[in-house]
Parts: C-alpha cells; sequence; structure tokens
C-alpha cells in the first residue's frame, strides 16, 4: 500500500475482450461495451455495504457470477447484503464476460487467489507470541497483519462465546497497547476501523445487552467500552466508524435511559462514564455530527454537567462544546468546580512528558477550554482561576499547534472587555505576544497578531470600520484589489456587494469566529483568514437549491494561470476535460499526471478542503509574484476559490500532501481532503486571494 494516496481498487466485469479494447485511464471512464465496476461503496448507482476505498494490505475482495445471472460480492470471506441480476444491469450477453480490476491510488498490487480460497485462521498461540513484550512492532504493514490475525480470530469467537471474546479484547487489544506510543495507536485504530472491528464490537454489545445483566456482563461491557474509549481517542477513522455501526446511538440512549439513576447504582454510573468518554472522543469527527444532531444528543447530556462527580461533568460538558449550535452557548455555563478540574488536569498534562493527564491531551484541554470560553461567565471563571500562565506556559514551547491554541483560547477570553484587565495583569501576556508575531510558523505569526488586537484595539460593537491608513478602508483589502484587477478579468463576473476581507484586522473588528457551520448536515469549515474574497456572480440554481443553507463550503487552491478557464466555464473541471478554445486540461506543472504519477494513482478527480490552510498550501495554490506599483513592494501571491458543494457527492480521505503535524487546529489530518468526479455538485462563489 501506498500510504499517501486516497482511494485503492475497482472491481467489476465487462464484456470488452481484453485482445481487443483499447485500454483507459480508469475503467469507470469506459464507454464502450457493457462495462460495471464495484467503485468505491457503489455498482452502477447501487449502493453496497462495503466501501472499497477503505481497503488495506491483506483483504480479499471478491464477485461471483451465479447460475442465475446474479452477481455476488464478497469483502474479506463475507458475502455482502447486496446482490445485483445482471438484467437490472442491462447486460444481454452473459457467455462473454471478463472480470477487471483497476489498480490506483493507495493499491500498488493485487494477487489473484484460487476459487474458494480461504486463509489460514490464526491461533490464539499466535496472538500469545504476538503480544509478548517486545513483541509490538513499528511496520505498519506488520501491525496491519497483526490487527487482521486478532479480527478474523475476534468474528468467530464473539458468535459462540461473548465473554471469551471479551477476554481476547482485553488480552490483545487492550493490555498490548499500554507500550504504545501516540503514533502507534493511531496505526492501530486505522487498521481495526478497516476491519470492522467497531461492527464487531456492536455486535458483542447487543449480545451483552439481551443477556441477564449479571456482573459479568456488565464486566463484558466496561470492556467494549474501554477499547471504544482507548482507540478513539487515537484514530479520527476508528472514530468514524464507530459512528457508522449504530454503537453512538446506543450509547445515547443509555444516557437517556440512566440519566436519573445512574448514581443508584456503581454499574450504571460507571457504564454512563465509560460511554461519555466516548461520545467526547467520536464528537471531534466531522462525519458524525450528524448522528448528534438526529439523536438530540445535546438534551441528553445536559444532565451529566452537573453531576456530583466532577470528572463525568467536565467531560460531558467538554463534549457539548464540540456540538453545541452557536445560539445555544448558554449550556455550555460551567461550575467553578469543573473550571477548576480542567485547568488542574491542564497543569498536570503540562508536567507529563506525554502531556497528557487523565486520558487527555493538552491539546484536547486547551481546545476544550476554548471551545468553553465562548460562554461569557466562563470567559470570567477560566481566567481569574488561573488559565493564562498555563496558556502562557504552553506558548513557550515549541509545539505549533497547541501553541496555535493556546493563543486562540486566549483571544476567546479578550472578547470580553471586562476579561482584558485581568488577562493584561498577567506577567509576559504582551511581550510573549509580541515575540510570537514574528514566530516562523504563519498561523502561530496570525493567530498572536489577532490576540494583540483583541486585547489592544476595541471590537467591532465599540467601532464601526477598521483602524488602518487607507483612506477608502483596508488597506490588505485594497491590495488584493489591485491585483486582482491586475489579472484582468472581466468585473462581469464578480459581486461586488459580496466582496470580504478575512485580514485579522478587518476579522477582530467584525467578531467573527475562525470556524463556522453550512449545510444539511450541518459541516464545519474554516474563515480563509489572511485572504480577501471577490464574491462571484452564482447561477440560478444556487437559489432554487438553495446551496447557501443545505450545501457545504470547501475551498479549491489552484494557480493564477487556471483562473480565467475556470471563470470562463462556470465549474471546477477534471484533468482531462476539454473546455472553451479545445484545450485540454492538464495537471500543473509539479503535480502527478498520466506520463509521471504513482502507477495506479488518479489523478481524474477534484480535489477541494474545508481548510484554506490545506487547499491554499503550495501544492495546491501555486504561488506567483506580483509587483504592487503602489507600494512598490513584490508580493507572493496564492488564489483560491471558494465554493459551495452538494454535501453527498464528496468522499472525505486523509491528506495527501505528506504532512507530518496537523494542518488545521480544527480538522484531524484525516478528514481534510474531500474529492469528488460528480459534475455539477459545485457552485463556484468567491475567489481568495492571499498575498504575502
Amino acid at each position: 500500500m501506498v500510504t499517501k494516496w486516497s482511494g485503492s481498487i475497482d472491481i467489476g466485469i465487462t464484456s470488452l475482450s481484453p485482445e481487443t479494447m483499447t485500454f483507459p485511464s480508469t475503467m469507470t471512464d469506459i464507454l464502450d461495451g457493457s462495462t460495471h465496476m464495484w467503485s468505491g461503496s457503489s455498482i452502477n448507482n447501487i449502493q453496497l455495504d462495503r466501501d472499497l476505498d477503505d481497503c488495506t494490505v491483506g483483504d480479499t475482495i471478491g464477485i461471483m457470477l451465479s447460475d442465475t445471472d446474479t452477481l455476488v460480492f464478497y469483502y474479506n470471506g463475507d458475502k455482502l447484503s447486496v446482490s445485483i441480476n445482471l438484467k437490472d444491469l442491462h447486460v444481454r450477453n452473459t457467455d462473454h464476460l471478463y472480470g477487471v480490476v483497476d489498480i490506483y491510488g493507495r493499491c500498488r498490487e493485487v494477487s489473484i487467489c484460487e476459487r474458494g480460497f480461504t486463509e489460514k485462521r490464526p491461533s490464539i498461540g499466535d496472538f500469545e507470541l504476538m503480544t509478548q513484550p517486545g513483541s509490538i512492532t513499528e511496520n505498519r504493514d506488520d501491525i496491519m497483519q497483526q490487527t487482521r490475525m486478532i479480527l478474523l480470530v475476534l468474528k468467530e469467537i464473539a458468535v459462540i462465546d461473548i465473554y471469551g471474546a471479551c477476554h481476547l479484547v482485553q488480552k490483545f487489544l487492550l493490555l498490548p497497547t499500554i507500550v504504545l506510543n501516540d503514533q502507534l495507536k493511531h496505526i492501530f485504530g486505522d487498521h481495526l476501523a478497516s476491519h470492522g472491528t467497531a461492527e464487531v464490537f456492536k455486535y458483542m454489545l447487543d449480545e451483552l445487552q439481551n443477556r441477564e445483566q449479571t456482573q459479568t456482563d456488565w464486566d463484558a461491557t466496561r470492556v467494549i467500552h474501554v477499547a471504544c474509549g482507548y482507540y478513539s481517542d487515537a484514530s479520527m477513522k476508528f472514530c468514524r466508524h464507530i459512528g457508522q455501526s449504530g454503537i453512538l446511538k446506543d450509547m445515547l440512549d443509555d444516557l437517556q435511559r440512566y440519566q436519573t439513576s445512574y448514581m443508584d447504582h456503581e454499574n450504571f454510573h460507571t457504564l454512563i462514564a465509560s460511554e461519555i468518554i466516548v461520545l467526547h472522543n467520536c464528537s471531534k469527527a466531522a462525519d458524525n455530527k450528524h448522528i448528534y444532531d438526529e439523536q438530540d444528543t445535546v438534551n441528553r447530556i445536559i444532565p451529566f454537567t452537573t453531576a456530583e462527580d466532577v470528572n463525568l461533568a467536565a467531560t460531558a460538558l467538554l463534549t457539548l462544546s464540540y456540538i453545541v449550535q452557536p445560539g445555544d452557548l448558554s449550556y455550555l455555563d460551567a461550575s467553578q468546580s469543573v473550571v477548576c478540574f480542567l485547568l488542574q488536569r491542564l497543569q498536570n498534562s503540562l508536567d507529563d512528558p506525554r502531556l497528557r493527564s487523565d486520558g487527555f491531551t493538552t491539546l484536547e484541554l486547551v481546545v476544550g477550554l476554548g471551545n468553553l470560553a465562548q460562554h461569557d461567565n466562563n470567559k470570567i471563571s477560566i481566567t481569574t482561576k488561573g488559565a493564562v500562565p498555563l496558556l502562557l506556559n504552553i506558548m513557550e514551547r515549541e509545539l505549533p499547534l497547541e501553541q496555535e491554541c493556546a493563543i486562540n483560547t486566549l483571544g476567546t477570553l479578550s472578547k470580553l472587555e471586562s476579561n482584558r484587565k485581568n488577562i493584561l495583569k498577567a506577567p509576559g501576556v504582551i511581550p510573549q505576544l509580541s515575540k510570537l508575531t514574528e514566530h516562523h510558523n504563519a498561523a502561530i505569526n496570525a493567530a498572536a497578531n489577532r490576540a494583540l488586537l483583541l486585547l489592544t484595539k476595541a471590537t467591532s460593537t465599540e467601532v464601526k470600520k477598521p483602524v488602518n491608513s487607507s483612506p477608502h478602508g483596508c488597506d490588505y483589502r485594497a491590495l488584493c484589489k489591485r491585483f486582482k484587477e491586475s489579472i484582468g478579468l472581466s468585473d462581469a463576473y464578480f459581486e461586488e456587494a459580496y466582496n470580504m476581507c478575512y485580514c485579522n484586522n478587518c476579522h477582530i473588528v467584525r467578531g467573527d469566529e475562525l470556524y463556522y457551520l453550512r449545510g444539511e448536515p450541518p459541516k464545519y469549515y474554516g474563515l480563509p483568514i489572511g485572504w480577501c474574497r471577490f464574491a462571484l456572480k452564482v447561477p440560478a440554481r444556487a437559489s432554487a437549491l438553495q446551496v447557501f443553507r443545505k450545501w457545504h463550503v470547501a475551498f479549491h487552491g489552484t494557480v493564477l494561470g487556471a483562473v480565467a478557464p475556470i471563470l470562463e466555464c462556470g465549474d471546477l473541471c477534471l484533468p482531462g476535460d476539454e473546455v472553451m478554445g479545445g484545450k485540454k486540461l492538464g495537471e500543473r506543472e509539479g503535480h502527478f499526471n498520466e506520463d509521471f504519477k504513482p502507477e495506479y494513482f488518479d489523478t481524474k478527480q477534484v480535489f477541494l478542503s474545508p481548510s484554506i490552510r490545506y487547499a491554499g498550501c503550495g501544492a495546491y495554490a501555486g504561488p506567483s509574484q506580483f509587483k504592487d506599483s503602489v507600494t512598490r513592494k513584490t508580493y507572493e501571491a496564492r488564489v483560491a476559490f471558494q465554493v459551495c458543494i452538494n454535501p453527498d457527492s464528496y468522499k472525505v480521505h486523509p491528506q495527501t500532501i505528506g504532512a507530518e503535524s496537523e494542518i488545521d487546529s480544527k480538522f484531524n489530518n484525516q478528514e481534510l481532503e474531500w474529492f469528488t468526479k460528480q459534475r455539477g455538485c459545485l457552485i463556484i462563489y468567491g475567489l481568495l486571494v492571499n498575498l504575502q
């Protein structure tokens, strides 16, 4: 497997003979004959219950044509619930059909198995050797094989001996993790998700729920919950699979069932405490947000935010902080005891070499405090109880994501005017922020500048316009406008009334947040801080489809030379498309193309992101030079498009630019890249410009 890319294989049937057909770049694009491919989680828009893009090393995929001319699908030996008759695919001649596999993306090679192939099932003895001290490997392929072996046996044992299966989970999925670092936990979690562990856990929990609820049943349930909590803390992919399995819904039902009785029995309390940990971890996965909304999660968690168990109350509040709507911030009002508890946890994490305290990382605690600080009462209590020295401590450490989030939390605390005096009393605040405005990391630099503006300048409730030297408004906006005019684009494309500058100064004056929700189901996107948007006129279908209410917001970085062709076309095109004037689009220089790419990488897609930090990086928004006639300075210019995208039209995958650290503090790297092959699912509504 090539871990950097997304996607894996397509598999299907074709009536075209391999001896005479002309092979296309991808089988999904072929127009001749009768070809039907299982691509992703569907074949001919018929949904299957397995996604080929989740394949990993060692998986087995199969398609069988039965005697009744029905296609039957297999994934790792399991027969899928959906089968398709060839008549439904309009295949008339079944005498000459060929199997076809299209290898691309992360997949490097496949092996053809003999018909009736069955794997040798590993034994418990294999596990005993595998989990001995010193046997935990750091090789990704070995980890994949180990997790696969565990799941093969676990699936079989769970059906015949539920307690034995729980013992396996404890011994082979939990005990070995004592020696795992965060990176290995992440790898294990990803592979467990790929092999359907969440579905196995769901089956086991259902079986235990249907029993007599003896102490053994409670203890076994606890083991599964701890495993869910451990790996959802490590892997965003595992979080998404927990949501897809139905476990989150069951846990939320438990919260409602025990909300008035969880203190009456130790088992009830233990159940609720372990479930809220899982709900907290999974609330950070964007794809789970619709589950929380549909299940009325806010109202189900609220009773636990005032629990006598301050640990439980704090975790419940942190969970709420990820899922409440902007209009429901009153639910985040935290007691003094919860605030003190979280600050003590933060202090303990800073004293720990792993930057952890009771299962929570320094980063989680800083982000959580920043979320809770959206409530004005919390702003005051978090500040007066000693948060500022802890945030300054984090800012002094060379931990980019933690530093940025600490600065952002300090900025949120500064939005309340009466709180600023208390913040400024802490020694070293202004000098530390001033120092960070010169930081080599652009995100830290920008965050420090925003925090300084909040602490030293008035907000939008106190002034009407930005403070700057330009008589016509913001200097940065004027600079970006001169750049836009230098490109020579027709004014007919633009809707000037909706232009927006996202420089730090304008952002602070408007009182904007950094991230907003949009769409049905709602998903977050980040404001393009540091960019200036020149609004584009949108087609009538934007209003007809209510895209600004129902669709998601994303960004697409590109090069300057592609801006005019995209506007002329009115859409983001796929490489290989022929646009107006007969020009055939190709991947830009420096990007992979048909002549230069990993052998099976699929370049024929549109790539987007909910974060401008990702979409606007050099791999996508290649820089150009701009010499301004007014300032007489030369700037590095980057361009991108802001778009609305149909929520059902795209897939979410990990970043593919080889980043070794988190790119955006709001989005996990596993959720940063969106891609689609569908046409007509995008509406471009803004040209973004960034000048440095």
